[in-house]
């Protein structure tokens, strides 16, 4: 992956994506059936396609991962451009910490990597992964910019001491969440839980709270985009 250009990342990402697409029955077969729910005025070869291109597309975030983790900060940051990172510097000036909060949803990982290199680092809040060996890689990368994991168990604690000290959490909200603080929703006209904790959060420490995207653009490149904050109800 070294060796390779972005568009080289890019093309062997998305052959990894859709060798899994074939041969992960059990993933793909969810992937159709999930989207058939959430569009059931598409055709099942409508749904096939999608599913095809979002397997693609984890392949392809896997791999620029892969080359990010290469990659020498200024490098990295070549191949980024900011969106509205003023709004987080100006969330830091009000003293209180700030958290950030976006979904498994275009390159996510990459955002934290570049964001601690152009603002500051941050801590991220995640799951274990049930492999030890891809766990340990991917938890390489995700501090190799300075940036801090906080793992569920005792998260609560350490993310209090991050805000208090202004720093920056980022927590992704769309995973199922199976804990006492989960709240449930409709989501495509089925029930999905996901976490109060980001609004009790803000509510408990007066943080900032910031939607961030990572999207792809032309010619191999990626935008990071800070959303307007979200203001809690009084």
């Amino acid at each position: 992956v070294r060796l390779l250009p972005m568009r080289g990342v890019l093309a062997a990402g998305a052959a990894l994506g859709r060798a899994f697409y074939v041969f992960d029955a059990g993933h793909r077969r969810l992937a159709i059936e999930n989207l058939q729910h959430a569009f059931p005025l598409r055709s099942r070869e409508e749904c096939r396609q999608i599913a095809r291109r979002m397997f693609e597309h984890f392949g392809r975030l896997l791999m620029v991962l892969l080359k990010f983790s290469t990659m020498t900060p200024q490098q990295m940051l070549a191949l980024v451009e900011f969106d509205g990172e003023e709004r987080v510097r100006a969330a830091h000036a009000r003293g209180r910490g700030v958290l950030l909060f976006t979904g498994h949803f275009g390159f996510w990982e990459i955002n934290a990597l570049v964001h601690a290199l152009e603002i500051e680092p941050i801590s991220v809040l995640a799951r274990p992964l049930d492999n030890p060996l891809l766990h340990d890689l991917l938890e390489r990368v995700r501090r190799s910019t300075g940036n801090h994991v906080i793992y569920r168990r005792g998260a609560i604690r350490r993310v209090l001491r991050a805000l208090a000290s202004n720093q920056a959490v980022a927590v992704l909200i769309d995973q199922h969440m199976q804990s006492a603080d989960a709240v449930y929703v409709d989501f495509f006209n089925r029930p999905a839980a996901t976490t109060s904790a980001l609004a009790a959060l803000a509510i408990k420490t007066g943080a900032v709270i910031l939607p961030v995207f990572a999207l792809p653009i032309p010619g191999g490149r990626f935008r990071m985009v800070y959303e307007h904050p979200v203001e809690p109800p009084p």
